[in-house]
Formats: C-alpha cells, sequence, structure tokens
C-alpha cells in the first residue's frame, strides 16, 4: 500500500526548516532591496535631469529663441497658428558663458506641418547675437532665415558692435 503523503513540492529540499527571519524572507527581500536602490539612483537621475533642464529653460538664449519663432510671421504662416515650440537640444554655452557660442535645436509644430529650427547665439558686448537662426519646414527644400536685419550684417562683418 502507498503512503498517504503527497509528494514534495519542486523547490522544496527535505531537511530543516530556516532557522531565522532573515533565511525564511530572503527570497522576497533581496529583490526589494534591489527595486529600491535601482528606484534611488532613477530618482537622482530625474531630479539631475530636471534641475538642469530648469536652467536651461531661463536661459536668454532660449528665451529669446522661443519668442522669435512663435512670434515670426514666415513659421505661422508656413506651419499655421498655435505653433509650440519645444527645446529638443542644446550644445556649448549656457548664459553664463561669455565666451563660448551656444547651439539650441527646438522643433516647432502647428497644425500645417512641423520644422526644426536651429539657432546658433553668441555673446557680443554683454548682447546675444545669432549667427545662424533658421527653420528647416518638413517636406520643403527651402529654409527660413528667422534674424533680424541687425544680425545679418553682423555676421557679414565680424567682429560686430
Amino acid at each position: 500500500m502507498s503512503s498517504l503523503m503527497p509528494p514534495p513540492l519542486p523547490g522544496t529540499a527535505p531537511g530543516k526548516p530556516p532557522a531565522n527571519w532573515l533565511q525564511r524572507n530572503l527570497k522576497w527581500l533581496l529583490p526589494l532591496l534591489m527595486l529600491i536602490v535601482m528606484g534611488a539612483f532613477a530618482l537622482l537621475f530625474w531630479r539631475g535631469y530636471h534641475r538642469v533642464e530648469g536652467h536651461i529653460q531661463g536661459d536668454a538664449p532660449y528665451l529669446e529663441a522661443i519668442k522669435r519663432a512663435s512670434s515670426s510671421h514666415e513659421m505661422q504662416t508656413v506651419l499655421g497658428t498655435p505653433l509650440q515650440v519645444t527645446l529638443v537640444a542644446v550644445e556649448g554655452a549656457i548664459e553664463g558663458d561669455a565666451t563660448k557660442a551656444g547651439t539650441y535645436r527646438f522643433h516647432a509644430k502647428g497644425p500645417k506641418g512641423g520644422a526644426r529650427i536651429i539657432a546658433m547665439a553668441r555673446r557680443v558686448d554683454g548682447k546675444w547675437v545669432y549667427d545662424r537662426f533658421e527653420a528647416h519646414v518638413e517636406g520643403w527644400d527651402a529654409r527660413l532665415d528667422l534674424r533680424n536685419p541687425q544680425e545679418k550684417t553682423c555676421t557679414e562683418s565680424l567682429p560686430c558692435h
């Protein structure tokens, strides 16, 4: 006659039971600790990213570029209104750096289409000047120059004042 005991469950080893709390709960405690550590790193990264992003969004060349691109008659005609301009990337200087040029890349979107905007700014006599500020409209071969007349003549006659 066979025994009335069911077979042991898979993964259980016959022998003595765990001696303390740590041995009984190690199966779930170790993964939980790993998740907590990964969550802490993710939180630190997120805070650092948003701190840098907040600093860039208070930058004078960034604010001026957003204002010009949003209020440009050519951009409103080609893309329609309302126009949404968002920052994609920043390379080079930020407002505190008076020696290096900064390159700002934006994406503009309107009801009629989208455009990529590139703005290269440098500081001249305490004022930001755009050497290149143009929009590449999606589906067009033409580029829209968004610089003002002073900046156009300034880049032709370097150094400008």
